[in-house]
């Protein structure tokens, strides 16, 4: 999906937070995002999880910031314990909020799992994907619209 630049800024975010403290869009100004819209009962999700992670650990010390937002399909997805226990499984190391009452999902009116949504560093969306197909290989204009989203 195509976004304008300069338009459109994301929502501040949640409460519950695993592998990290509490971050917000606004401190984090000056570094590129990639905000990744998950569940782990989802196979579609799980299935963009080990990119999801190399593109953290690849590019966390050059200003990428991935935040993953846990949305849940099922109730009991719902209960941060569980959640825990996915981020552990999946071996997740970047910060990952739960959002059980879907504000941040209505915030940003997603619809889909999963969802990957990439801010500059000025704090605009410049880009988003939604499925697992181009999440999982990212293509050349997406690796080079997020390049420009950590260098510029």
């Amino acid at each position: 999906m195509k976004v304008d630049r300069g338009k459109v800024r994301p929502p501040e975010i949640g409460r519950y937070w695993i592998n990290s403290h509490p971050l917000s869009f606004r401190q984090l100004r000056g570094k590129a995002v990639l905000v990744d819209f998950w569940d782990y009962t989802c196979v579609n999700c799980v299935r963009t999880l080990p990119y999801v992670q190399a593109w953290w650990e690849r590019y966390k010390d050059k200003g990428l910031v991935v935040i993953g937002i846990h949305t849940p399909e099922f109730t009991f997805a719902r209960y941060e314990s569980n959640v825990e226990r996915g981020v552990k499984e999946f071996g997740l190391t970047y910060p990952i909020v739960v959002d059980s009452d879907f504000e941040l999902w209505k915030a940003f009116a997603n619809r889909y799992w999963p969802s990957k949504y990439l801010i500059d560093k000025e704090g605009y969306l410049v880009y988003a994907n939604f499925g697992e197909g181009k999440s999982t290989r990212p293509n050349p204009r997406s690796r080079t619209r997020c390049a420009r989203s950590i260098q510029s």
